[in-house]
Formats: C-alpha cells, structure tokens, sequence
C-alpha cells in the first residue's frame, strides 16, 4: 500500500521516504528491512544521481543477498538512462554476482524509462548471455521473458527480427 501510494505520488509517503533515507544515511538510523525495499524504490523513482550514488556505494559494500538484490531493484528504477545503462554493465562486469545480470535486465525491463536500454543491453551482450546461461539452462528463458513488456508492433517487430538475425 505504502509503495503504490508513492508511486501515485502521494507527497506525504514520498517525503517520509526521503526523511527516512536521509536519516539512515547521515544520521546511522537503519530502516526497517520490511520497508528498506519499498523506501529505496521510492527514493529510485523520485530522486537522481545523488541517490544512486548512494545506493551504489551501498551495494559495493554488501555481502547480504537479500540486501543486494534491494539495491539493485532500486538501482534500476531511476528514470535517467544512462544510470540504468551503468547498472546493467555493472550487473554484467566480473564484480557483479552470476545471477545479478539476469536480475538488473529483468528489474529495467519492467522500468518502463529502461525497456530500450535493456533490449539495447540484451542484444550487445546476447554472446556472453549465451555463453555464460546456455541456451539449455533453467535461467537462459528468463533473459527472453522481459520481452514481453514491449507493447507495440514496432517493437515487437524489432525483437523478431533480431531473434531472426542469432
């Protein structure tokens, strides 16, 4: 309920999870881990490359994968291209978790501010994708699956055509 008030710009949940992170980040005050999610997408959505900033800095640091995957979630929700362009080369560099390439195209093709970049991404990176998944493992359908967020023919064209060309 809080994250769908947000994310109708509710100025009232927005502004307290800006209080919030903002507490946690200079003051210490750690947000609750069953709103931390909800309050770094919110904070994502609506803020810029001060936040992401932030949320990178805590991700280089994290070892909990839950608390990981939070960052990374967040991290592909802002609205500037080219920081959702950097989360998905950070996603698919050698310092980034196996799966979390799987996670960041899946995460930014839902942002609908990041379906390009992440066709963009997926395309570019097709080879590695298929070299590091196979195109016979479990996780390999799931880079194809965010697919389906385009919503036009224009679009859809574009994916059959590339799929055509592999």
């Amino acid at each position: 309920v809080l994250y769908m008030l947000g994310k109708h710009q509710d100025a009232l949940i927005i502004n307290h999870a800006r209080k919030l992170f903002k507490d946690e980040n200079i003051k210490g005050i750690k947000i609750e881990p069953d709103l931390r999610g909800v309050i770094y997408d919110l904070i994502a959505e609506n803020g810029g490359a001060r936040e992401y900033r932030i949320f990178l800095s805590k991700l280089k640091k994290e070892t909990l994968e839950e608390e990981r995957d939070r960052l990374l979630r967040a991290m592909s929700l802002v609205r500037d291209r080219r920081l959702l362009k950097k989360t998905l080369d950070l996603a698919f560099s050698k310092d980034a978790h196996g799966q979390d390439a799987l996670k960041a195209i899946n995460f930014v093709f839902a942002n609908r501010f990041g379906r390009d970049v992440a066709f963009r991404q997926l395309k570019s990176r097709w080879g590695e994708i298929v070299a590091r998944f196979g195109s016979g493992g479990h996780l390999f359908p799931r880079f194809i699956k965010p697919l389906d967020n385009f919503t036009t023919f224009k679009k859809a064209a574009e994916v059959k055509d590339f799929f055509a060309k592999i």
